[in-house]
């Protein structure tokens, strides 16, 4: 008899055994389609790596340091003193006070009436420690009244007026501004223009890559670009000005990184600040902190909707765009941001439309005159 333990194989099975030719076709095919995926990740880690290096040297480098103020001398206001309203105005503009509707009841706010302006100093040694009411009699002070006190003052010093910041050589025309000081109307005209999902894409957003070339293509010309917010900062910032297709890899690669190491928030304020605001004489406007306070004499946080759509309207082209020299243009263009911000839904028809139906406004340069330009060449 046989041994029962012992197992026969069924008839006709085969053991599951490849050849070494078999094996060698199957390792060569792996390789074949692991071997650029390996190389693409490594190629895209070491830029990933590489340009994060590259985007923290420059948020944290010359661009972040404070640079230098100039002043010019403490305002003196006096009883008498040859200055109508609109030059206080202007004065507070340019001392970054915040213009109110109703009385002002915080230090550097101010509010203008008929013969009027009431405005809260910041604390200083000899400021009054409340609001002052100056009134105004043929183009001069006839009085100064403390709103709580009833005190009349002879003389209330201002604070000293910041002419400019010293960056380098250049000619460059800035006033940083922080996020928390751009009013809520001048962002959304950005983002209704530039990039209207800036909050919620990556750093690249190819339905706006798509929309603006339908749109383009429809209108025969160039209308909208197709860059995010960040990829404008990246191109003017971090690279050079060439057009190549490395460059726009690189663009779109730096993009990315900068997402992830800097947050939206900073991303715009940087931006805002660095921005190309057009020529006036022989400085650049950069930032919309400075160009409000060229075209408009503000400070940046007191622009209308309509001064805001027109500052948006001109970043992505300032020179054809520039009010002073085309003033039709850059009131079509300024109309054109108030339409987008309706179809973005941050403001409603009634309110664009009543912004559309004012004029351009626009001041005349003072870069030449009370900003003392051979004086800033001489520092």
């Amino acid at each position: 008899m046989g041994n029962p333990s012992r197992r026969i194989a069924p008839t006709g099975s085969r053991g599951h055994t490849y050849s070494p030719q078999r094996l060698r076709l199957v390792l060569a095919l792996l390789t074949v389609l692991t071997l650029p995926v390996v190389i693409g990740s490594s190629i895209l880690i070491y830029y990933y790596l590489r340009y994060s290096v590259m985007v923290d040297r420059r948020l944290h480098g010359e661009r972040w340091m404070v640079p230098a103020r100039i002043y010019a001398r403490p305002v003196v206001l006096r009883t008498g003193l040859p200055l109508a309203g609109d030059e206080l105005v202007k004065i507070l503009n340019g001392l970054r006070y915040e213009q109110k509707n109703d009385v002002p009841d915080a230090p550097g706010e101010f509010v203008v009436g008929a013969r009027t302006v009431v405005f809260t100093p910041r604390p200083a040694a000899d400021a009054p420690g409340e609001a002052v009411a100056v009134s105004f009699e043929k183009k001069a002070i006839r009085d100064m009244r403390g709103l709580s006190s009833k005190q009349m003052y002879s003389q209330v010093t201002l604070e000293p007026e910041l002419i400019t910041y010293l960056f380098d050589d250049s000619r460059e025309k800035k006033r940083i501004i922080k996020y928390e000081e751009l009013p809520d109307h001048l962002v959304k005209a950005v983002l209704a223009i530039e990039d209207r999902r800036f909050f919620s894409h990556p750093g690249l957003d190819p339905i706006r890559i798509v929309a603006a070339a339908v749109r383009n293509a429809r209108a025969e010309s160039y209308i909208q670009g197709g860059s995010t917010i960040t990829q404008q900062l990246v191109k003017n910032f971090f690279l050079t000005p060439e057009r190549t297709m490395r460059r726009k890899l690189q663009e779109a690669l730096l993009a990315f990184v900068l997402e992830r190491r800097a947050d939206k928030k900073d991303i715009l304020e940087l931006y805002l600040n660095e921005v190309y605001l057009g020529q006036v004489g022989s400085f650049s406007i950069h930032g919309l902190g400075e160009a409000a306070r060229m075209y408009f004499h503000k400070d940046v946080g007191n622009v209308t909707l309509a001064e805001a759509a027109l500052l948006a309207g001109m970043i992505q082209s300032p020179n054809p765009f520039n009010p002073y020299r085309h003033p039709q243009r850059a009131m079509e263009r300024r109309n054109q941001v108030l339409k987008a911000m309706v179809e973005s839904g941050f403001v409603d028809a009634a309110t664009a439309d009543k912004a559309m139906a004012e004029p351009v406004k626009i001041e005349a340069p003072s870069i030449d005159t009370a900003e003392a330009p051979y004086f800033i060449d001489l520092v």
